[in-house]
């Protein structure tokens, strides 16, 4: 049986070959990452992946996009040089890995309410 993880590699993969056999000069290459906690990091662990499997120009995203946590990665993403494909997958592996609360939010001494009415 299938799990949530095998599934969305799977879309993404079929996509990506999909969209790369229907690649032509006027063609547009979009990335588009869902939200969800950790997903965040499993997509940035997928395009760690394909950067270093394959070819530079089969990783150039003309757009990208994303919602929430995926939002978070495309923003990592779309600030790399097209031709760094790789750095970039291991710039966006490295701040997923090191990701802590502290990085995310800040709670304040007073507890939610203190945040909430001040």
């Amino acid at each position: 049986m299938f799990s949530k993880h095998t599934a969305i590699a799977t879309t993404l993969v079929v996509a990506f070959f999909a969209s790369a056999q229907a690649q032509t000069a006027k063609s547009c290459q979009a990335l588009v990452l869902s939200g969800g906690a950790n997903k965040g990091a499993y997509e940035a662990g997928v395009i760690y992946g394909l950067t270093h499997l394959l070819k530079e120009d089969q990783v150039r995203w003309d757009v990208v996009s994303g919602v929430s946590t995926g939002a978070l990665t495309g923003g990592g993403v779309s600030v790399w040089p097209p031709e760094k494909p790789v750095e970039m997958s291991e710039w966006l592996t490295g701040m997923w890995l090191n990701m802590t609360q502290d990085n995310v939010f800040k709670l304040w001494d007073g507890g939610f309410q203190e945040g909430l009415y001040n």
